[in-house]
């Protein structure tokens, strides 16, 4: 252990208390910025004096338990305490896999040229061990207080992450309050421990968090006081009786778990509701710098190795004041600090500036300007409507794909490392797997490596990062909706337009061997406004559909690829967000479609060539709640096909797309 030098803070002032450790505690009321200023050369006089030089190499070997007198190591679990569900269930590392700590080695916080011009500063950036910068993309557990969050401990959960998903870290969520970690300490940290040694194995990175969204302020007793009696804290307590709830959490397990390379410690998982964009410097100066300057101490105090695991600090409104930091940032002797964001995709894609910047990502290029090297530990999929929500579950709705997909670009523009939330077993917009999930997931693909399975096991959400973790392309799905079939010779509402100026049209119902149709005769060869069809009164939701379709038969034709045989144009006649009042009744937009002899196959069970005709609705631009009223259908024969009858049959909508939550149908668990 490194020498220790013992650093606290009363009335938010750093003290050096080498002989009388003052306690982590907040004072009665925030003081001023003009009465107490923390400023960075107070704290570099308080830094840690610089070891002997860091060994090259770091082994990946975990920390021997051991149990003393004084109780540092795990104690046993009584009967009624939590035990950790272990199959050993685990597979061999696949040959050709190369695992992220392999690729990367120990992570670090470096200078980084991010634009080769010389007239701006570098940006601070996380690198490899070897100082290229890089981008690590990752996923996170939901609370690991409850099933919905710690049933992903598992060898089996952990090979999908590892080799299937191919995450790179892990982020382990301990909620303080909640039913957490103050309430059952001694289960969190076997869970956490466990967390740590299933992703260290297969050599993923491991973010720590101690989550304190409700009730949000790093200061509360809740915090402070949580697992202050835990014996594994023993010898730590003996020699710093001052220590808190946070410090004597991290303390211990970066004594046992920091010569890893893979460790990331996040000392205050979303805080909140304790200043406003007008407050949050003063706020970030008088309580979260102190709090975080303290913490980073500790740890360092505390490491097991010589090399520094990265810190992760945060900032209020749920970890979205990101820039506030920049004229006052935490110090630490190596520079080793990252600070977090988080965003929800539905909700922070909004608050655009004059300069067309989102709010959010504006405060991140600031950020980063400002030489703070920052990752997304936190984002969902999801859309937060209320902040603080009722929970987790309650006040959002998604997934939002189209947002994220910008967001995700964003990142990766600007190679800021990030972590989806969340693999919650539950059915909620953000999570990445359904409630039926298993903890003991089988190969149903056949490749060796587990997996969940698509159909049964993943959401939308799941799908959509488990792909992007994998580099591939975003999946899509595809809906449809069938308005008329004609079966049972029954045409319903598919009629002649009332102002269809074409008398010899006809359309009547027609049974083909066995196959009911729509026929329409006497279409004109004088084009389209001459012919009228028209099915009215449908009043459904067309807005989330991307395509109109329908099958088109004709005569056997001696016609070559290109001669034109038919042409069609659809105008729909729709109410805007379904409000009869904004009833757009002939928006002119859609083009018309040309249908060709290269377009027709032969059905020859029929006696007639097929063709299904697919139009766009992409002119339109239909808003999700606009309302089919009437599909108004012009159209016209050639002279090659002059004077066929015509056939119609399966009229409907349908849609490809990526699942976003403005074009997809409503599914059991979104």
């Amino acid at each position: 252990m490194k020498k220790n030098i013992h650093l606290a803070f009363c009335v938010f002032v750093m003290l050096s208390c080498a002989h009388k450790p003052i306690p982590l505690e907040e004072p009665a009321s925030i003081p001023s910025s003009e009465s107490v200023a923390v400023e960075p050369a107070n704290l570099e006089e308080k830094a840690i004096a610089p070891e002997a030089e860091p060994a090259t190499g770091w082994d990946s070997t975990l920390v021997e338990e051991t149990a003393g007198e004084t109780g540092t190591g795990p104690q046993e679990l009584s009967d009624e305490a939590f035990v950790i569900y272990d199959p050993s269930h685990a597979i061999q590392k696949p040959a050709d896999f190369i695992t992220p700590v392999e690729r990367y080695g120990r992570l670090q916080i470096a200078d980084f040229d991010h634009d080769a011009n010389p007239a701006t500063a570098a940006r601070r950036q996380l690198c490899d061990e070897w100082g290229n910068p890089i981008q690590l993309q990752g996923v996170s557990s939901f609370g690991l207080q409850g099933a919905e969050g710690d049933w992903i401990l598992s060898e089996a959960a952990f090979d999908v992450l590892a080799y299937d998903w191919r995450s790179d870290l892990v982020r382990f969520v301990v909620y303080v309050t909640e039913n957490g970690y103050a309430s059952k300490p001694n289960e969190l940290l076997a869970k956490i421990e466990k967390g740590i040694e299933l992703a260290n194995k297969r050599g993923l990175y491991t973010i720590v968090d101690w989550h304190i969204a409700s009730p949000g302020n790093p200061f509360s007793p809740q915090y402070l006081d949580a697992g202050k009696n835990l014996p594994h804290y023993a010898q730590i307590r003996q020699a710093h009786p001052e220590y808190n709830g946070p410090q004597l959490f991290f303390a211990y397990l970066s004594q046992k778990y920091g010569h890893l390379p893979t460790i990331l410690w996040e000392i205050a998982g979303e805080p909140n509701g304790n200043s406003t964009e007008e407050t949050a410097f003063e706020v970030w100066k008088d309580k979260f710098l102190p709090y975080s300057q303290s913490l980073v101490y500790t740890i360092r105090d505390y490491d097991a190795d010589q090399l520094d695991n990265i810190v992760i600090c945060t900032t209020d409104n749920w970890s979205r004041f990101i820039d506030v930091p920049v004229l006052s940032p935490v110090q630490d002797k190596n520079g080793q600090i990252m600070y977090s964001v988080h965003f929800r995709a539905g909700t922070d894609d909004s608050g655009y500036d004059d300069e067309e910047q989102v709010g959010l990502r504006k405060k991140i290029v600031n950020a980063l300007d400002g030489r703070l090297a920052v990752l997304c530990t936190e984002w969902g999929t999801d859309e937060r409507l209320l902040y603080p929500p009722l929970d987790e579950g309650q006040g959002s709705r998604g997934p939002f794909i189209d947002f994220s997909i910008r967001w995700l670009n964003f990142l990766d523009e600007h190679k800021i490392t990030w972590v989806s939330w969340s693999l919650a077993r539950k059915a909620a917009a953000f999570s990445l797997v359904r409630e039926t999930s298993s903890a003991v997931p089988l190969d149903t693909d056949n490749d060796g490596i587990p997996n969940w399975d698509w159909d049964t096991e993943l959401s939308i959400s799941g799908r959509f990062v488990r792909a992007m973790l994998r580099g591939e392309a975003v999946p899509l799905y595809k809906d449809s909706k069938l308005m008329r079939d004609f079966e049972n010779a029954d045409l319903g509402n598919f009629t002649l337009n009332a102002d269809n100026p074409n008398s010899a049209l006809n359309v009547k119902p027609a049974a083909y061997k066995g196959n009911g149709l729509a026929a329409i005769s006497g279409i004109s060869t004088n084009g389209i406004w001459d012919n009228r069809l028209q099915l009215s009164s449908q009043n459904f939701l067309y807005g989330i559909y991307r395509s109109l379709s329908f099958d088109l038969y004709l005569p056997v034709l001696a016609a070559a690829d290109d001669d034109a045989l038919f042409v069609v144009k659809p105008i729909l006649q729709y109410a805007q967000n379904g409000n009869m009042d904004t009833m757009n009744w002939w928006p002119d937009m859609i083009p018309q479609t040309i249908v060709t002899g290269k377009d027709f196959a032969l059905v020859s069970e029929m006696d007639l060539m097929k063709t299904t005709i697919t139009i766009s609705l992409k002119p339109l631009n239909p808003a999700p709640k606009d309302t089919l009223e009437h599909l108004i259908l012009f159209v016209s024969l050639t002279d090659l096909s002059a004077g066929s009858t015509v056939y119609m049959d399966n009229v409907g909508f349908s849609s490809l797309h990526n699942g976003d939550i403005l074009y997809q149908l409503p599914i059991n668990d979104q």
